[in-house]
């Protein structure tokens, strides 16, 4: 156990249950430079005797829009969920809130030969938002904005 902690969590196996997963992706080229693609996912889970199970993720999407020209390539994205309505209280479950987050990313690429340097930077949760989602424990809060940059060498 930990300092702080609030009990242990005992699983056991369930004799029945009933998922549902439903997901839809595509995506679209406006032209040779720009392409938007997007996903929806909706997940369902109930138990034998008609409860929720726990860590089921509410209805979800993200969509990307994409620009690449040559070497450079920009792009930003929004992902988020709905607000969690089918929760299992029984296993200590709480809801989580809705949510959207932005994320934006430019890379450059530098070409030696058989060899290439990616430069990539970006930024994660652009507005810094504060969220959890539906498989944080204790609805502790996922990280606000996050700047990147990376630097890929490809040798091979």
């Amino acid at each position: 156990m930990t300092i702080g902690a609030n009990g242990i969590n005992v699983y056991e196996q369930l004799k029945n249950a009933s998922l549902i997963n439903v997901g839809l992706e595509g995506s679209y080229k406006f032209c040779k430079e720009w392409a938007l693609s997007g996903k929806t996912s909706y997940r369902r889970g109930t138990s034998d005797n008609n409860l929720d199970l726990p860590f089921i993720q509410p209805f979800s999407y993200g969509t990307t829009l994409s620009f690449k020209h040559k070497f450079l390539t920009l792009s930003t994205a929004i992902e988020g969920a709905v607000k969690q309505r089918n929760f299992s209280s029984e296993f200590g479950e709480t809801a989580s809130s809705a949510y959207t987050i932005v994320n934006v990313v430019a890379s450059y690429q530098f070409e030696f030969g058989q060899k290439n340097l990616v430069l990539k930077t970006g930024v994660e949760n652009l507005f810094n938002r504060y969220y959890s989602t539906f498989a944080d424990w204790n609805r502790i809060p996922r990280m606000g904005r996050n700047v990147f940059f990376n630097l890929i060498l490809n040798l091979l």
